[in-house]
């Protein structure tokens, strides 16, 4: 039904209540709808953040695979050289490697022996050189050689596995202690990279990292509160997590039922993204979790990094959001429901005004003097100028159709609106007739600034490929055409100098029209002046407004400051090889600049490949000296060998006469001896040889008898083995050193059992030196006195009794 009422009342009657709805509907929609898309939010805030934190874990360890893989490319050009610099270059290369890189444990090379010695004849083998840190951080240095028995090999072994399987590899996260003890172990793993010999495993690089690093890192995830993050390896060693006690085992041993019911190893040793909504693993809370893989160098074992978000904080965020808007949304409508009233007020007044002079308008009434004079400040304003411009343009129009009639393409004319179809096609007529000759130009431009870039790349190009030189020469060139290419006045070169790890500086080694206050000036620190500040910065340096002290460009006819200077960090591998500084009296354009940048990069690979080659150059030089010295030491050692040679055939043609001399010797002695022995067997006394640990070396028939035994049973004993008391045989021992020591014999009587009968003894103790052992030992001799004494207690028992016969 047609509603009859003024513009106002229908706005006021038709807006406010669709306002009050749509505004109801949007906001219940909000507030329905607010809590699944927290969650949604809070599921991919933490799933970008656990891929933020994989691409930091996965570029880190990636560093130690390019460092790992760069030294091996180093080694698989060695083996050219002769087999006794082999070590050296290994040496050096291991240590350079290993001193650039402090957070290292240890920085080694295994190399197969067959590989590095053309005169190993062994089936397996292999040499290990390593440079390690101990406890304190000491750098030490080990060589060794390992798997020299093939039978002893472990074929399950992770070398032997990483040999024949000749990829890269990173062992899986394992405890290590300098000291041996538990309490100070830690965890850490071995970047692995195989070296080869053509199409042959030759040996294997790696370094040590340990991984305390990452367990900081998932300490600084935090979401919503109690959100936490930890780091699993492709075999489910848990390497970082927040309860530090589970750092090191196995997530299968500490989770088994999570992992049987999400299948987590199976989907981290198959590299997948992966999420789910389950209980909290710490506190069993309904928690999102999401599992993000982690690339690690060419190998196929990714590790994940996963993090663990609650719901319960997730949902409060939301129930706080649904309250706020709540509170906004009644505010907001009844400040919307007067707004709309006073908006609907100061639409329709100016309204009425414009349609009085539009209704003119459509009867061709063209008067400029009829302008509108609203100041609304809004939509109606703009109306209103519309007209007012659709009046002027109208005039213009006119004025100018009749310009380009008289054939004036330069007129100017400004459109009356985007549908003035006339005005349109007069510009568009106009502005093709430029548009050609512009774009003529323009064209030309770019297509210079083109051919200049280019020519200038292979221009520099050519200069960079004849690296042979000397590289202050290179420099000087690269420096000197570079000035005249851009149009510069002065420029310099200055090369990273690292040759001292704590002292590193840029030093100026090409340079053109410098004065020599600038010469002089020529090292600085990365930080220090302009050139340290581009080159810690690693960022392209413009400046238009040049320091008076800075530089100065001089000249038969005077001096003076330079307009701009330049300079442009030269980078390989995100590395600061040089620094390029250009200064001018012009101003250098945005593609000059982007132009030294480029070939900026070149320069830096040049630099690298300089760098390398001079340092390589002097290793051979070194071992080329170490080759001719080797030489002469050989020469010399053949010459000693044929005299020694010589000698030992006159020695050994004397030792022969002397060997039958001692053999004819011996058998006099030895038919000595057994002739002394008969006759010490004759001899009723105990006669026995000890040496000087206390050993029987001979003993007489009449020692055998008390002991009831054979030659065999004494032979090489001690009292030790035939004394049950060890104190009474240890005091024997002692006395028996005593006697050795004071050179003096020792004299006593004493009673012991012999066959179960009691026997005194007088026993002799001789200090005797053993010309064959050359040592001195103990000659015993002990006699049995017994019957002596019970004459003599008889003798006495009777001169008793014969004193008291007399006395009587």
């Amino acid at each position: 039904m047609k509603i009859k009422a003024s513009l106002h009342k229908k706005m006021i009657l038709y807006l406010v209540p669709a306002v009050i709805a749509i505004f109801g509907l949007a906001l219940g929609y909000i507030i329905s709808h607010s809590q699944q898309q927290s969650l949604a939010d809070a599921r991919q805030i933490a799933d970008e953040t656990a891929s933020k934190y994989a691409g930091i874990i996965k570029q880190t360890i990636n560093k130690d695979f390019d460092q790992a893989r760069g030294v091996t490319y180093a080694f698989e050009s060695m083996f050219s050289v002769p087999d006794s610099l082999k070590p050296v270059f290994f040496d050096s290369f291991l240590k350079n490697t290993f001193d650039d890189n402090p957070q290292y444990i240890s920085f080694w090379l295994n190399a197969e022996l067959s590989h590095i010695d053309s005169n190993y004849i062994g089936k397996s083998g292999r040499a290990r050189f390593t440079f390690y840190r101990d406890a304190y951080g000491n750098g030490k240095y080990k060589r060794d050689t390992l798997d020299l028995d093939a039978s002893k090999i472990n074929p399950e072994g992770a070398y032997q596995v990483m040999k024949k399987a000749k990829l890269e590899a990173i062992i899986e996260p394992y405890f290590f202690s300098y000291t041996g003890s538990e309490a100070d172990q830690i965890l850490e793993t071995s970047v692995c990279i195989p070296l080869m010999k053509g199409n042959e495993f030759a040996g294997l690089v790696g370094s040590d990292i340990e991984l305390g690093y990452f367990q900081d890192m998932v300490k600084d995830v935090k979401l919503y509160g109690d959100g936490y993050a930890f780091l699993i390896s492709n075999g489910g060693t848990l390497v970082a997590f927040p309860d530090e006690d589970k750092i090191g085992k196995l997530f299968v041993d500490e989770f088994a039922d999570f992992d049987r019911k999400h299948s987590i190893l199976k989907n981290i040793s198959t590299g997948n993204s992966f999420s789910f909504v389950d209980a909290d693993l710490i506190s069993g809370r309904e928690s999102y979790h999401t599992f993000i893989p982690v690339k690690l160098g060419e190998t196929d074992t990714p590790w994940s990094f996963a993090i663990s978000l609650p719901y319960k904080a997730v949902k409060a965020q939301a129930s706080r959001i649904v309250k706020l808007s709540v509170v906004i949304g009644v505010i907001g409508l009844i400040l919307l429901s007067i707004l709309i009233v006073l908006i609907a007020r100061n639409i329709t007044n100016p309204l009425k005004q414009t349609t009085r002079v539009l209704k003119k308008l459509s009867l061709g009434e063209i008067d400029t003097t009829k302008s509108l004079a609203i100041k609304s400040g809004d939509e109606i304003e703009e109306m209103a100028h519309s007209v007012n411009q659709l009046i002027e343009g109208l005039n213009r129009t006119a004025d100018f159709a009749r310009t380009i009639g008289k054939g004036d393409l330069n007129a100017s004319y400004e459109k009356a609106g985007e549908n003035d179809v006339l005005g349109s096609s007069l510009l568009e007529m106009r502005q093709s007739l430029k548009l050609a000759e512009e774009e003529e130009k323009h064209r030309k431009i770019e297509d210079e600034k083109q051919n200049w870039a280019t020519q200038g790349q292979a221009k520099f190009g050519d200069i960079l490929r004849q690296h042979d030189q000397q590289i202050n020469e290179l420099a000087f060139n690269i420096m000197s055409n570079l000035v005249d290419y851009v149009g510069a006045i002065q420029g310099g070169l200055f090369i990273r100098n690292d040759d001292e790890q704590d002292e590193i500086f840029f030093e100026l080694i090409g340079s053109v029209a410098y004065s020599r206050q600038k010469v002089m000036e020529s090292r600085f620190k990365p930080g220090e002046s302009l050139v340290g500040r581009c080159a810690y910065e690693k960022l392209t340096i413009y400046l238009e407004q040049v320091p008076d002290s800075y530089v100065h460009v001089t000249s038969g006819l005077g001096e003076s400051n330079p307009r701009s200077i330049l300079l442009v960090p030269a980078i390989l591998n995100d590395e600061v090889f040089g620094i390029i500084e250009l200064v001018s009296f012009n101003k250098f354009e945005p593609y000059q600049i982007a132009f030294i940048e480029k070939i900026g990069e070149s320069i830096a690979a040049t630099i690298s490949n300089a760098r390398v080659n001079d340092r390589t150059n002097k290793l051979l030089e070194q071992s080329k000296q170490q080759a001719e010295e080797l030489a002469a030491q050989e020469e010399e050692m053949r010459q000693n060998l044929e005299e020694l040679q010589a000698t030992q055939e006159e020695v050994a043609r004397l030792r022969e006469e002397e060997k039958i001399k001692n053999q004819k010797l011996m058998d006099e002695v030895e038919k000595n001896r057994i002739a002394l022995l008969k006759i010490l067997d004759f001899v009723p006394d105990k006669i026995f040889l000890k040496d000087n640990k206390g050993k029987m070396l001979i003993v007489n028939n009449a020692v055998l008898k008390a002991h009831n035994a054979r030659p065999e049973d004494l032979i090489g004993k001690t009292d030790f083995d035939f004394i049950s008391d060890k104190q009474k045989a240890k005091q024997l021992f002692e006395q028996e050193q005593q006697i050795i020591n004071s050179g003096e014999p020792l004299h006593e009587v004493y009673h012991e059992t012999i066959n179960n009968s009691g026997v005194v003894l007088q026993s002799t103790k001789y200090p005797f030196f053993i010309d064959y052992l050359d040592i001195t030992g103990i000659l015993g001799v002990q006699v049995d006195i017994t019957d002596k004494i019970e004459k003599d207690k008889t003798i006495e028992e009777l001169q008793a009794k014969l004193n008291q016969a007399k006395k009587k």
